[in-house]
């Protein structure tokens, strides 16, 4: 049916459709676990699932908000290393071209070494359970999902969680500004992650402006998602491949990868102080008049 509420439907019925159709693609995926690729997408449906859960955090009793976010994130979590270690291998592809300096001898040994670490790191995630963990829990989560007694009447029951996102992104970014050590940044794609999703649940409230917002948002998500596969294949480079190739090779893969991260710190500053011009008691007043409109 979509990832994003009707205009005549009401907001529990609609989060509680989304979110088990998103549990439903994810378990369907990880039927196909011993694959990569379907493990990636699960994982993102899991993303979204708790965007969707911040979404609602109005509807929900305290005490059922925090369980079912913590439930969400360790599902998450658990399926976390594998993308992690694959994508390591996709990030060094990308900055191949940079390294015109190096023999390709040296390129091949990371190479090398890069998809030892993420067959090493999925094999033991398989042997450990951490997919057949996930799928039980995403059985059991669908089934509390159904049942949700999700309270609030329309925007009320939404308006706090987009409040919060946005307040938290826009807080965020201004961290990242003044203190840009990759944990700062990946923090700050957190919730431009979560924004977007929102913007796609509530699209029907007001189309023309969230298509362009969540185009946007998205445009600035994978800026920061490569700026944190960059950082996270720097570490892993000073970390596990120093002393496999020769110094002045590493240091030469590393600055390239720092020209990259400058590159994508700048993106993302333009993009986010368009994103974030506007106050959130700007931005929601302008929402709740949307919302009354279209309901």
């Amino acid at each position: 049916m979509g990832y994003k509420l009707k205009a005549r439907e009401s907001v529990g019925d609609g989060i509680r459709r989304i979110v088990v159709e998103d549990i439903d693609d994810a378990l369907q995926s990880l039927g196909d676990s011993a694959r990569m690729e379907p493990v990636h997408e699960a994982r993102k449906r899991v993303k979204r699932i708790r965007a969707t859960v911040r979404l609602a955090r109005g509807a929900f009793a305290k005490k059922a908000f925090q369980h079912e976010n913590q439930q969400f994130r360790e599902i998450g979590r658990g399926l976390s290393d594998i993308r992690d270690a694959d994508v390591l291998v996709q990030t060094f592809d990308l900055i191949k071209p940079d390294l015109v300096k190096i023999p390709a001898a040296t390129a091949t040994t990371v190479e090398r070494l890069i998809a030892e670490r993420r067959d090493a790191t999925t094999r033991a995630a398989m042997k450990t359970g951490e997919v057949e963990r996930a799928r039980t829990a995403l059985k059991k989560a669908r089934a509390r999902a159904s049942r949700w007694d999700l309270d609030g009447h329309g925007w009320s029951a939404l308006a706090p969680g987009f409040e919060r996102v946005y307040r938290d992104g826009r807080s965020r970014f201004d961290a990242a500004v003044d203190d840009p050590v990759s944990d700062n940044w990946h923090a700050w794609r957190k919730r431009v992650k979560d924004l977007m999703f929102h913007t796609r649940v509530l699209h029907g409230m007001w189309p023309s402006v969230f298509a362009s917002w969540t185009e946007d948002l998205d445009k600035l998500g994978e800026c920061l998602g490569q700026h944190h596969d960059l950082a996270v294949l720097r570490g892993v480079l000073l970390a596990d491949v120093r002393g496999h190739v020769p110094a002045p090779h590493l240091r030469t893969i590393v600055a390239a990868i720092d020209a990259r991260l400058e590159g994508a710190e700048a993106d993302a500053r333009k993009m986010g102080e368009r994103l974030y011009k506007d106050s959130p008691k700007d931005v929601l007043e302008r929402l709740h008049a949307c919302w009354q409109t279209w309901r």
